[in-house]
């Protein structure tokens, strides 16, 4: 067989996200966090991505870039990332905070930190092999996920676990879903 029939002639570089929502954190309490951004991991939180933290850095030794939601619980997520995963310190990233809650009238309140337009402005600054990571919340790493893999932030029902990881590879306009890793499947993984 001719090693043109074995081996592509030329790899084409792919980027890769990695959407990573926060690990598990205190419940709401308006008592202790009046702003809820400052609600933090828990000790369990903060144990069990350390634990997928670690199996991270052999799937994705080579990570560019660390996008992280500024609320407190993303933060310390992306700071396990850095310190576990060996990945870089996270950077601060408005367009990764939590969605604003829905009114007192059920309708969803607008959110202008993010959407399609700002998320291709992100992804535009990065080179075609890229290896980057958004730190964040639900429901905008779910409607992130839907918008690369159908075009449409509403079309795909992504159920992203506190502390799951979804690696979506973008090559040639094209976006594919890689992987999905998740604090349960990373305990099982020896």
């Amino acid at each position: 067989m001719s090693a043109s029939l074995t081996q592509p002639r030329y790899a084409l570089p792919a980027m890769k996200l990695l959407l990573v929502r926060h690990a598990k954190a205190f419940e709401r309490d308006s008592a202790a966090w009046p702003d809820d951004l400052r609600r933090p991991l828990t000790a369990e939180g903060r144990e069990s991505f350390s634990l997928l933290a670690k199996r991270l850095r052999r799937l994705e030794e080579r990570v560019d870039q660390i996008l992280a939601s500024p609320a407190v619980r993303a933060w310390q997520t992306a700071q396990v990332l850095h310190e576990r995963a060996n990945w870089p310190a996270p950077e601060r990233c408005d367009a990764l905070l939590p969605e604003e809650p829905a009114s007192a009238t059920g309708t969803p309140a607008s959110d202008v930190r993010s959407g399609p337009t700002l998320w291709t402005q992100l992804l535009a600054g990065y080179p075609d092999d890229a290896v980057v990571a958004w730190v964040g919340h639900e429901p905008t790493l779910g409607k992130i996920a839907s918008w690369l893999l159908t075009g449409d932030v509403g079309r795909l029902n992504v159920r992203f676990r506190k502390g799951t990881v979804l690696a979506i590879e973008r090559e040639r306009g094209m976006a594919s879903l890689a992987w999905m890793l998740s604090p349960r499947i990373a305990t099982r993984w020896k």
